[in-house]
């Protein structure tokens, strides 16, 4: 019988990539891959430690796989593993430990521990981050396939732990995209998401930029359609926004963090724009292309954060032409500058600024919802609707259903016809 092996991945769509990578590289081996509720012989939780409550969730799964099956073999890995191993080895049961770039090396340590002995510990910063195209396939139970070709981070942001986590920034060599692009493309998937952690850093070389790595994806034959995920407004040029207007391969869809609206914010924040930059870069990305979704992170709560300035935050937010928002309340992290700003925002206040920016981005979402009915777009399928058909999401990450699509990974051009809470449902257009 096949020893079976289940995935938890918690946080960003970088640790979805290395998850899909890992779960496929087990399959290779032998082993059958079962859903994270069900019995399994080993445990892989990748998990986040951007916030308390990350931390706190990665320590729920743990406790909860132990109770469910306490002879399973249980490895944590990624960045919460990274900021705090003791931590996690304190749980009872854990057998390893792996920090960001030990995480390929699991299958050296399956057969090294017990659950009854001191969990095994690896969190070294000096390994490559990236799998070996060769010895590490790719496959993914999802539509869309991920693809990190960055990882880590050089910039010094007061809030953030992640260059501490992840190191400073390294980038996959194109080569390797291209091949790993490829072989998505023989997979049969139609959308391949490009993941990092700071995208808009990637280079390979003084002259080899973001814009010349989408060329080279660009110019593959029968390549599938391109989602870039974040990219730092400081690293947003016209130039790139330019290409993507121009691409008939990338898609209308640019997330772009601004973290506050207020200079005063931004600059304790040490960010590396001020709003008149982030202003300009929205105004590039509407002037090329109108119906492009712009998604921006938002974080309330920051220390010293006036209820004046989060005012200035919410009234500048309003005024851009962003058509949805990720809202973070601030979380201190050991380590980070912030951590000696003083207190945070009281939690009673820094909810209520949540609520209120997460009521400006439902405002902004459905006002573009609702802009873009009557109108035709290219939808990839992923996923089947409870009351018939399936949905998935347009080019422009427009989230749409359609009654009349039977399976998933199709795409279809789909007129756009009416409203249903958050997704646009549609028919499929005539020639």
């Amino acid at each position: 019988m096949k020893k079976r092996v289940a995935f938890y991945t918690l946080g960003c769509k970088v640790n979805s990539a290395e998850s899909d990578v890992l779960a496929a590289t087990f399959q290779k081996k032998g082993y059958s891959l079962v859903e994270f509720d069900q019995q399994s012989d080993i445990y892989v939780v990748n998990t986040c430690t951007v916030t308390h409550q990350a931390d706190s969730q990665c320590r729920k799964v743990i406790r909860g796989v132990r109770r469910r099956s306490p002879e399973a073999f249980v490895a944590v890995m990624g960045c919460y593993a990274q900021a705090d191993p003791m931590a996690i080895s304190r749980i009872p049961g854990v057998d390893l430990i792996l920090g960001n770039r030990e995480k390929f090396s699991i299958f050296d340590h399956l057969n090294n521990n017990s659950c009854n002995s001191a969990p095994l510990v690896r969190t070294g910063l000096e390994g490559n981050p990236f799998e070996s195209v060769e010895l590490f396939p790719y496959d993914t139970n999802r539509t869309r396939a991920f693809l990190k070709v960055q990882d880590g981070c050089s910039y010094k942001c007061s809030y953030c732990i992640i260059p501490a986590v992840r190191g400073r920034s390294v980038c996959r060599p194109i080569k390797d995209v291209v091949r790993r692009v490829e072989e998505i493309r023989d997979g049969g998937y139609k959308e391949i998401v490009l993941t990092a952690v700071n995208l808009g850093e990637y280079s390979n070389g003084s002259d080899y930029k973001l814009i010349d790595l989408l060329d080279e994806i660009c110019n593959i034959s029968n390549v599938p359609r391109i989602r870039l995920t974040s990219i730092e407004p400081n690293c947003l040029t016209k130039d790139l926004v330019k290409f993507v207007a121009n691409s008939d391969v990338i898609c209308h869809h640019f997330h772009v963090p601004l973290q506050s609206g207020s200079d005063t914010i931004l600059r304790s924040m040490r960010r590396k724009y001020l709003s008149k930059n982030y202003a300009r870069v929205m105004e590039w990305i509407r002037s090329y292309m109108p119906d492009a979704a712009i998604g921006a992170d938002v974080m309330v709560g920051f220390p010293g954060e006036t209820e004046s300035l989060f005012e200035e935050s919410a009234n500048f937010v309003r005024d851009m032409p962003i058509t949805y928002l990720h809202v973070f309340r601030y979380s201190r992290r050991s380590g980070t500058a912030a951590e000696k700003y003083g207190s945070p925002v009281p939690a009673p206040a820094a909810r209520q600024r949540s609520q209120e920016m997460i009521n400006i981005g439902l405002q902004k979402k459905n006002r573009f919802l609702i802009s873009q009915l009557g109108k035709t777009g290219e939808v990839l399928f992923e996923s089947k609707r409870k009351d018939g058909g399936f949905t998935g999401f347009s080019r422009n990450y427009l989230r749409v259903g359609c009654e009349e699509i039977a399976e998933s990974n199709i795409v279809s051009q789909i007129h756009l016809a009416r409203k249903c809470g958050m997704t646009l449902m549609g028919t499929i257009a005539s020639n």
